[in-house]
């Protein structure tokens, strides 16, 4: 597979494409910055992509924040906002746009990645994040379904850490 990488530090993903072209393979690598907290930069991610490999095959959101290990009482504005913003916002945004991409081709795969609290475990210091979480789950099932209902071609799931894949939904 050819492969896009993104992260909003350069340097990170020079080294992440450095490591990924030691592997032998005809497969390509490129990179493109993006700020998943931002619409604009999504959508550059998207174009960057279909100019360099004409479709998009399979999207994963994998960006994520946590919070301060604090309450949530102790935490300030900005840090809800932060781990709303990037967690939740932006894989319904990626959602959003690489479906509306995916649609025309009648072809293509979502994934959401999920973390703790999406399975409902609760512990102090991850009440922000774990809620993003959480959200991630019943997004991704609810965007599955309409995916399906509208007969987009396009797959739905969600990934969990230490448990492969934990749901598939399938318009087929």
């Amino acid at each position: 597979y050819n492969v896009i990488i993104s992260d909003l530090k350069e340097e990170n993903l020079i080294k992440a494409k450095e490591e990924l072209d030691k592997i032998e393979s005809q497969s390509k690598v490129e990179y493109c910055i993006c700020n998943v907290t931002s619409k604009k930069d999504i959508q550059g991610l998207i174009d960057f992509t279909t100019t360099k490999f004409e479709i998009i095959d399979i999207w994963i959101n994998n960006a994520g924040v946590n919070q301060p290990d604090k309450a949530i009482w102790e935490l300030t504005e900005e840090d809800i906002d932060q781990v709303l913003d990037v967690d939740l916002k932006g894989a319904i945004m990626g959602s959003k746009l690489a479906l509306e991409e995916m649609s025309k081709q009648h072809s293509g795969a979502i994934y959401n990645l999920e973390g703790y609290g999406s399975n409902d475990a609760m512990m102090l210091g991850l009440s922000m994040y774990g809620t993003s979480k959480r959200a991630i789950t019943y997004f991704t099932q609810a965007l599955a379904k309409e995916s399906e209902q509208k007969q987009t071609g396009v797959l739905v799931g969600r990934l969990s850490p230490g448990i492969m894949i934990t749901e598939f939904i399938t318009n087929a």
